[in-house]
């Protein structure tokens, strides 16, 4: 074979081999999605993270992404979607807000751009929270009926039943009805119709105490149950009176003072407040709340002071009947937070009287799991490290599968896993061994491919211009050349 065309199959060749390893890496991309819709889920007007966007598309499965705090951007309440589609088909969103379903503001959009090759949608969601409906006033299952008498010395057992009108899970909190101190833990997750029970504990013998309860949706708080009561055990055998009076006063008052005051000024309390704000957020970030209270007793100022559930609180300065007077707070731990508000008007003085309490239950950087607890983000990464469990009052370690979403939770610490939360469809499953999450493979890195083609591209260029050149040269020794006149 003759040097030009040896040149030539090289040349070839070395074309074939750089179109295989361009073409390798789209070759191993896979198929994209048709669309993405990206944007802002703001919850009341504000960007909120941990909002959970399910997008349909008819003929499609279902997508459920989380909105999250963008680092980038930097923002929260960040999410984006990607999806198949035809033209002239129309996307409907749904969104799962604490135990709550929206329909957002727009519910759907139509798909009304061709691929070229692929189209993004740019979709704000707007919630609004006052769509959602009430819970009901807890009712009584026990100890029952009021005022009767337990049989411990030392504590009780105390159970309500809750039910909510949009069917949403519910969260208790029991009370003292004496200083409206909250009784045990809060008991999350109860289904809608289902029991909260509570154990008091540390209690007096023969001692009469009252109670009552509050249930919340995690959006919004039922009003007060009904004050119930019960008397503990009396001690079977007391201790007689070791010293008994042996000398009684013979001849007692017959005419104590009469009241030097019988007709005294009664002072109406202010209304239970109003509070509005995020029942969840981030640690570290500043919160605004907003409280109203009005006062029956005209020209009376209230006073507010907002307990926030992590040992701190505020009170505000007096202000005029029904003003509307906000606070700011943030918590800088991961958690869930049960703060509440009362106020107080300034009837003589110190004498003021006190409304009632409103309370809001805060999730910091938590994620409800169902009924069996909530997982939570101690260093706001996104990731939930640790889960904690509603009957073992257990935290525990949780292990993370990041290609499926997917959490590995245990109740009590102990070697094994018990439950799969998969975030993308808020599904709970129980654990077996074949669910356990495969090691991700790396991700392919392209690099290498188009320094090889770049590489195959220069040495195509440098062998062509060899071959023209030697082309040319064989050309110019073909050239017949001209002949030199002789000499006479």
């Amino acid at each position: 074979m003759n040097q030009k065309k040896i040149l030539s199959t090289a040349v070839i060749g070395l074309m074939l081999v750089s179109v295989a390893i361009a073409v390798a890496p789209v070759i191993t991309a896979g198929d994209l999605p048709d669309y993405d819709v990206i944007g802002f889920v703001f919850v009341d007007g504000v960007e909120t993270d941990g909002v959970e966007i399910t997008l349909s598309v008819p003929g499609q499965e279902d997508i459920t992404n989380t909105s999250y705090y963008d680092e980038f951007i930097p923002s929260h309440g960040v999410y984006i979607i990607s999806f198949y589609a035809d033209e002239g088909q129309n996307a409907s969103f749904a969104v799962h807000y604490g135990y709550n379903y929206f329909i957002p503001d727009p519910e759907k959009f139509p798909i009304d751009q061709p691929l070229s090759p692929h189209y993004t949608y740019s979709v704000n969601l707007f919630i609004d929270t006052n769509t959602t409906n009430t819970p009901n006033k807890p009712t009584l299952v026990s100890p029952t009926p009021s005022g009767t008498t337990v049989g411990s010395e030392t504590e009780a057992t105390l159970a309500v039943q809750v039910s909510d009108p949009d069917g949403d899970m519910i969260d208790v909190f029991f009370y003292d009805a004496s200083d409206d101190s909250q009784i045990g833990t809060t008991q999350m997750g109860i289904a809608n119709g289902g029991t909260a029970t509570v154990t008091w504990s540390g209690l007096t013998q023969d001692t009469t105490y009252n109670w009552y309860a509050v249930a919340s949706d995690s959006i919004k708080e039922s009003e007060s149950s009904d004050t119930w009561s019960f008397t503990t055990k009396a001690d079977p055998d007391p201790d007689p009176d070791p010293d008994p009076d042996p000398d009684p006063d013979p001849d007692p008052d017959p005419d104590p003072d009469p009241d030097p005051d019988p007709d005294p000024v009664l002072n109406n309390p202010p209304t239970k407040p109003t509070v509005d704000g995020n029942t969840t957020g981030d640690a570290d970030t500043n919160y605004t709340y907003t409280a109203v209270s009005t006062d029956p007793d005209e020209g009376q100022m209230i006073s507010y002071t907002f307990d926030w559930g992590d040992g701190t609180n505020d009170t505000t300065d007096f202000f005029a009947n029904n003003t509307a007077v906000n606070e700011t707070h943030q918590w800088d731990v991961a958690g869930v937070y049960s703060m509440w508000v009362e106020a107080i008007d300034d009837f003589e003085g110190d004498n003021g009287s006190l409304s009632g309490k409103t309370y809001l239950t805060i999730l910091i950087d938590v994620m409800y799991v169902k009924d069996i607890g909530y997982i939570i983000d101690n260093d706001g990464d996104g990731v939930y490290e640790n889960f904690y469990n509603n009957e073992t009052e257990n935290t525990t370690a949780t292990e993370y599968d990041e290609e499926n979403e997917s959490y590995l939770l245990n109740s009590d610490g102990a070697e094994g896993w018990e439950w799969v939360y998969e975030l993308p469809t808020d599904t709970l499953t129980g654990y077996t061994e074949e669910e356990a999450p495969a090691e991700p493979e790396p991700e392919q890195d392209n690099t290498i491919y188009y320094m090889l083609g770049l590489g195959m591209l220069l040495v195509i260029l440098l062998l062509l211009a060899i071959y023209y050149y030697m082309k040319k040269k064989e050309a110019s020794k073909k050239k017949p050349q001209k002949k030199s006149p002789k000499k006479k």
